[in-house]
Order: C-alpha cells, then sequence, then structure tokens
C-alpha cells in the first residue's frame, strides 16, 4: 500500500469513524439520557411527527453525503494545488453547515424570533 495515501485518506477516514463510534456509544452510556422506548411510551407521537423526524433524519444523512463528498473533492484539489478550488469547496461546505446545521435562515423568521 502507498504510504502517502495511507496516511493522507485512510488513516484519518479510520480515525473519524472511531470517533463517531465512540460519541454514539457515549451518548448510550451516559446517565440521564433517553431511551427512544422509553420516550415513546411517554408520549405517544402522532403519525405526522414519525414523518416529520423520519424526513428530518433522511435530511441529515443526505447533508452528511454531500459534505463527505464534497470533502473527497477538496482533498483532490488539495493534489491539484488548486487553492481557488479548494477555497470555493470551503465556502459551500461553510454555507451548507450554516443553513442546516446552524438554521441561520430562521434568525429572519418572525415566528421564531430569537
Amino acid at each position: 500500500m502507498n504510504q502517502p495515501v495511507f496516511l493522507t485518506a485512510i488513516l484519518p477516514l479510520l480515525a473519524g469513524v472511531g470517533i463517531l463510534f465512540l460519541l454514539v456509544l457515549l451518548g448510550r452510556l451516559i446517565p440521564g439520557s433517553t431511551d427512544t422506548k422509553i420516550v415513546e411510551e411517554r408520549t405517544p407521537l402522532s403519525n405526522r411527527e414519525k414523518r416529520l423526524r423520519k424526513a428530518a433524519y433522511r435530511q441529515g444523512i443526505w447533508v452528511l453525503l454531500f459534505l463527505a463528498l464534497l470533502t473527497i473533492f477538496e482533498f483532490m484539489a488539495a493534489h491539484l494545488n488548486s487553492a481557488v478550488l479548494m477555497f470555493l469547496i470551503i465556502l459551500l461546505k461553510g454555507g451548507v453547515i450554516l443553513y442546516f446545521f446552524m438554521h441561520v435562515t430562521s434568525v429572519w423568521r418572525a415566528e421564531e424570533a430569537h
């Protein structure tokens, strides 16, 4: 195996998967975390709420995959020594994060004033 590819691509990917696994495991082990089965027994969800949660989860997965794809493009642009292309990809990734995860558009809505 080519060592630079292993050190720059595969090793960080494995480290990221390991960190994600540890975060999920910690979320399950921390006392006081809610078990979904217990929450569903206390407050039954309507079909509409279930559909909205599934849609939000599906949207989060698509955003995650899109950001991963942009990261791969950014990695390839780094090997091409294209700083302009990398900067554009970084701006696009930042915009996606602002829109989907930080909900910046809700700041200008009247019903969700902060």
